[in-house]
């Protein structure tokens, strides 16, 4: 076969072709592609209903043509159970086809991307080079395309144009165009509202079963005392080991799918509530916390980290079974959540989507980078065992969702590796979250503006991702300067620059990066502090004087008028070394009233302690009023450690205690001062994705309670705290304060003795004065956590 003919597209023969009654999606598709070529060539291709005529593109579904070339054959069957697309030339014609109308749309875009120096962006803006070609042609042909990966599914978080939340019609254009093949959603009705075909919400009245709570009790997950637990926001809590309910779910969700109301390309999601709750109790006694016997006769125990997994998944067997019998060949969708932490002892049915959430991810690092201390391989391990039971793996991934219009974080090698890695295990599906785009420019709500606002700090991120979606081989700095090139003009090179310097920064410090982690990472330490900031400046003011087009140079303003405000914010950061003194005093030396007025007794224990008392608003980064005077200080004797924490509040004039027992402290008025502080604290610097949260309520609004890093609560009882207040009400307003020891046992913490190393930070409330974190930092900001410096008493 000949490879050097080419299909001129200035040709005044040449024209898009569709077959007639081709889908509505192909036409809409083939005609927007035409004005593309229009806009960039100064030449719009006619678009045509028929057979082609000879140097002319037809865009089809290989059902609707007689492929006459063994050698096509071969491709199209290479195609089958993908969403790929062949570029293929006979006789003349080139053929763009595909086995589904969206790999169709996909050939038509990636004709053009391989033939135009083009970038898909986002509503109507594409971007292109400033260039008419004298002939511009069809370079490539016979070749197919395809990922690897089935479902390429953005969840978007955000508001959009007409300020609905998770969808924007702009930018879920982009993403198809990018070849996105879903967008995953949450709310209403929207998927069915704009065509949007990709993963669902929960279906209607399917894992909702309340409606029976009365007439059967025990379909629903208890209370203690066996109660059926009434769930909140009209989620049911649903009985996992009941055989029963899992015909009622699959009837339910079979009848919504048969009703007429589903859209036939969405995957319905089948989903619990996310949260930890899991307590059955019949006749008198706790299933939950008895061994099961999934139907395939495993016994789990559960001592075991699977146990929760096992029982879920066995039921979710049950459903989906029932619901292939009832619909041959439907696929479902489960996001576990926590019940995929551990990977089940039964293996999933293949109807049976299962998405991974590893939201506790060091995104500095791939998963499976294998240098140890990454805080990622127990992450890994787990994603490589759930490829092992589950054929239809998805990784919900939070690449491009973190918190505030920061800058683009610069992972994207990170997250080629992991695509390579998903790509080896056999991944069934991908679903990054990230901010979705909001196109409308003018009136726009704040939710509005703080959409749009972040996808003009990361679209080039996203771009590369959807790339890398699509081909995990492709270069991903190759695809970044491609991006930079078309949309960033005359200052593409400032741009990679400037991306390359935030890429140093980023990889100068080994800060712990996941879905939380704010400015006081990201500026703070991986450009204040890595020495980069004029660097960055710099670069981006020199950007702004070269800008011409007016796109480019709001652009480049963006970027400069956010990065300057946050390096600003964090320029003059003051750090306090954090301390923790050793001592031989007793438990009831430490507590005694006289010790913890240490204030007014210059022999207590608690002076010997370095008092740490640096606060600042984690959002403004203002310091915290010096009128709330407040400070920590720490000791460890014996078995136990000891977080003592003042407040002076001079607005507080008398204290009492509530109907239920709780202490308060009231103004003149008789109104409650509301102020707490919050303790995270970890046993041991190996393991910091482990980490404990103790809340002291100086008001008792908060506090008594305890919370480990895996989201379940705890009564403090559970952990042995002590609640101890000192309060001292003298006449002067000025020496009234109030103090709170926590009495933490080190074993508490997961680490021996021996073993503890601490590390951690703490935040305040004042009601009068807000909230604010030690230095700035934000609550769970772990990756922030400072090593506490034990030393001897003096």
């Amino acid at each position: 076969m000949k490879k050097s003919i080419k299909i001129d597209f200035l040709n005044a023969d040449f024209g898009f072709f569709v077959l007639k009654n081709s889908h509505s999606k192909i036409e809409a598709c083939v005609k927007y592609c035409a004005e593309v070529v229009g806009k960039v060539t100064g030449k719009t291709p006619a678009v045509k209903i028929g057979t082609p005529v000879i140097n002319s593109v037809l865009f089809a579904t290989f059902d609707k043509i007689l492929l006459k070339n063994p050698e096509h054959e071969l491709q199209k069957k290479a195609l089958i159970g993908s969403d790929g697309y062949a570029v293929l030339f006979d006789e003349g014609t080139v053929y763009v086809l595909s086995h589904t109308v969206d790999g169709v749309c996909y050939g038509a875009y990636g004709l053009l991307e391989d033939n135009l120096d083009i970038v898909w962006g986002r509503g109507a803006e594409d971007y292109a080079f400033d260039y008419l070609p004298s002939q511009f042609v069809i370079k490539k042909f016979d070749y197919i395309e395809k990922s690897p990966f089935r479902y390429r599914v953005w969840n978007m978080c955000g508001h959009g144009s007409t300020d609905k939340g998770h969808y924007d019609s702009g930018t879920a254009a982009c993403y198809a165009r990018n070849k996105i093949n879903g967008l995953f959603h949450e709310i209403d009705d929207i998927w069915k509202e704009y065509g949007i075909t990709g993963f669902g919400v929960v279906a209607p009245k399917a894992n909702n079963i309340d409606d029976l709570i009365d007439d059967y009790p025990e379909y629903f997950m208890t209370d203690v005392d066996g109660t059926p637990k009434r769930s909140a926001n009209a989620e049911s809590f649903i009985n996992y080991y009941n055989k029963d309910v899992a015909k009622v779910v699959a009837k339910r969700f079979v009848d919504f799918l048969n009703s007429g109301e589903a859209d036939p390309d969405c995957i319905y999601n089948l989903i619990m509530p996310d949260n930890p709750y899991f307590c059955v109790c019949e006749n008198g006694i706790k299933i939950s916390d008895k061994p099961f016997v999934t139907d395939d006769g495993v016994t789990v125990y559960p001592s075991e980290k699977n146990y929760k997994s096992t029982v879920y998944f066995n039921y979710m067997n049950r459903v989906t079974s029932e619901i292939n019998r009832l619909r041959p060949n439907t696929e479902v969708l489960t996001f576990a959540y926590l019940y995929s932490e551990a990977v089940p002892a039964v293996k999933t049915n293949e109807n049976l989507i299962v998405s991974l959430a590893p939201i506790y991810t060091n995104e500095k690092y791939a998963y499976n980078d294998n240098r140890g201390g990454t805080g990622n391989e127990e992450i890994a391990k787990n994603i490589e065992n759930w490829a092992k039971v589950c054929k239809k793996l998805c990784v919900y991934t939070y690449w491009n969702s973190f918190q505030g219009t920061i800058y683009m974080r610069p992972i994207l090698k990170q997250i080629k590796a992991d695509l390579l890695w998903f790509q080896k295990l056999g991944v069934y599906g991908l679903t990054p979250e990230g901010k979705l785009d909001c196109t409308l420019l003018n009136d726009m709500s704040d939710a509005q503006k703080n959409s749009r606002k972040f996808f003009d700090m990361n679209e080039a991120c996203t771009f590369v991702i959807n790339k890398l979606m699509w081909n995990p081989s492709l270069d991903e700095d190759e695809l970044l300067a491609r991006y930079a090139k078309i949309v960033y003009k005359e200052v593409a090179n400032e741009f990679i620059e400037y991306y390359r310097l935030i890429e140093q920064g980023f990889n100068s410090k080994d800060a712990y990066v996941w879905y939380p982690t704010g400015g006081d990472v990201y500026n703070l330490q991986f450009v204040v502090e890595a020495g980069i900031k004029d660097k960055v400046i710099k670069v981006l003011e020199q950007a702004k004087e070269k800008a011409v087009t007016l796109t480019v140079k709001s652009r480049i303003n963006s970027i400069y008028e956010t990065v300057k405000a946050q390096i600003d914010k964090y320029a003059d950061f003051v750090r306090e070394d954090g301390y923790i003194v050793k001592t031989s005093a007793s438990e009831e030396e430490i507590l005694s009233q006289s010790a913890m007025d240490y204030r007014n007794n210059p022999d207590s224990v608690w002076n010997k302690a370095t008092p740490m008392k640096v606060l600042r608003n984690y959002s403004t980064m203002e310091f915290y009023p010096k009128e709330a005077d407040f400070e920590c200080r720490m000791l460890v004797s014996g078995e136990n450690l000891y977080v003592g924490y003042s407040v002076k509040d001079a607005r507080v004039v008398k204290t009492d205690y509530d109907v239920n027992g709780n202490f308060r402290a009231l103004k003149e008025n008789g109104e409650q001062v509301i102020s707490y502080a919050e303790t995270y604290i970890g046993g041991n610097e190996l393991n910091k994705s482990v980490y404990y949260g103790y809340i002291s309520g100086f008001c008792k609004q908060k506090g008594g309670n305890f919370y480990q890093n895996d989201g379940v609560p705890k009564n403090v009882g559970d952990k042995g705290l002590k609640d101890e207040y000192f309060v001292k009400l003298s006449s002067n307003p000025d020496e009234r304060y109030l103090f709170h020891v926590q009495v933490i046992p080190i074993t508490a913490l997961g680490v021996a003795i021996e073993d503890f190393k601490p590390y951690g930070s703490f935040v305040y409330y004042n009601d009068g004065h807000g909230r604010a974190g030690w230095m700035g930092f934000g609550l769970w900001s772990k990756q922030n956590f400072q090593t506490l410096k034990i030393t001897e008493e003096i």
